[in-house]
């Protein structure tokens, strides 16, 4: 279990996958309306904090973490009244904000999402435009601190409206975007080199919540909710061919109502994703499956408690085979799991 320094909610976390330590951010309510807030890194064996990065105290700001990115860097984010900065740890066992990230995003754009990969800093940004609602991809190197030109998808199925989910195909450079809410999913490719987006139709129903991508192979699963008489499911994509296949997941053949899945995860180094999987009938309610590249399921582990229900993070050390996730829906502490 990691428990915040100062008792408050999680905003955000991340593991070093190639390393020991992590990184949060929290904040603790104040009663005249304000925030205590802060970042720390922990330990990933024991869940102790090893050091408080900042903190402040009876303030409106607020601390975030963005995750721990590639060759062991941490990504965080102050954020101001329409100011936000983001703060570097390179390395993050190094324990202190040493760079900056000089992420600016437009001018009626807001930020919505950064999704990296294990191997190295680069990561896609996904950002929404606050008139017409579309969203604009565009690659980035935190440790280089280069941006890519901004590609827009211009199809209101991917809307802010919508909530796509984002991976990115590290090998092919390349945003896989994926959404639906009560439909048939889309899913689109955009080149963050050329400026190129393919889209095609997904296979599955209903809302979509996770994405993950394996570049090597050119795999991208995503996870659907179903509804009505349509059954949850994962979907597994060939992205070359832009073919897609759907599998069942445990115990919901009755209409996903109340096996639901969320987010997804992948280890790149023993080809698994982990998919987060919502049981409303027990009281242990969040279980995680944990598929291999061709669809079957190799282990399900269920010693968690219930979990947020909106999509949240699993993060992943592939070397010492372990992961974290949110301890529970209050979002206040973080447990390990092993597989």
């Amino acid at each position: 279990m990691v428990h915040p320094k100062f008792g408050g909610y999680v905003l955000g976390f991340g593991i070093d996958p190639a390393g020991n330590e992590g990184l949060l951010s929290e904040y603790v309510a104040l009663t005249n309306g304000k925030n205590f807030i802060a970042t720390e890194t922990f330990d990933q064996k024991t869940g102790k904090i090893v050091k408080v990065l900042a903190k402040r105290n009876n303030t409106s700001s607020s601390y975030g973490t963005w995750g721990v990115f590639g060759q062991h860097i941490g990504l965080d984010e102050y954020y101001q009244t329409r100011k936000q900065t983001f703060p570097v740890l390179n390395p993050l066992r190094g324990n202190t904000f040493n760079a900056a990230w000089l992420l600016s995003v437009q001018q009626g754009y807001y930020l919505s999402d950064i999704e990296g990969n294990f191997s190295d800093s680069n990561v896609v940004v996904l950002t929404y435009n606050s008139d017409t609602d579309l969203p604009t991809v565009f690659a980035s190197n935190i440790a280089a601190g280069t941006f890519g030109t901004p590609v827009t998808i211009n199809d209101e199925e991917f809307c802010f409206c919508e909530s796509p989910v984002i991976a990115l195909d590290d090998q092919a450079n390349e945003a896989v975007l994926a959404s639906s809410y009560s439909t048939t999913p889309a899913i689109a490719i955009a080149d963050l080199t050329s400026g190129k987006v393919t889209e095609f139709t997904g296979v599955g129903y209903g809302f979509v919540s996770g994405i993950a991508v394996d570049g090597a192979k050119g795999i991208a699963v995503t996870t659907t909710g179903g509804g009505g008489f349509e059954p949850a499911g994962i979907q597994y994509y060939d992205l070359k061919k832009q073919t897609g296949v759907q599998y069942l997941l445990p115990c919901s053949d009755n209409g996903g109502q109340n096996y639901f899945p969320l987010s997804v995860a992948f280890d790149p180094v023993h080809s698994l994703f982990f998919v987060e999987q919502f049981d409303t009938t027990r009281s242990s309610g969040t279980a995680i499956d944990i598929y291999d590249e061709k669809g079957n399921l190799q282990q399900m582990l269920t010693q968690f408690a219930i979990l947020p229900v909106s999509p949240t993070p699993i993060a992943l050390n592939p070397k010492t085979r372990t992961g974290f996730v949110y301890q529970d829906r209050t979002a206040m502490a973080l447990q390990s799991f092993g597989y």
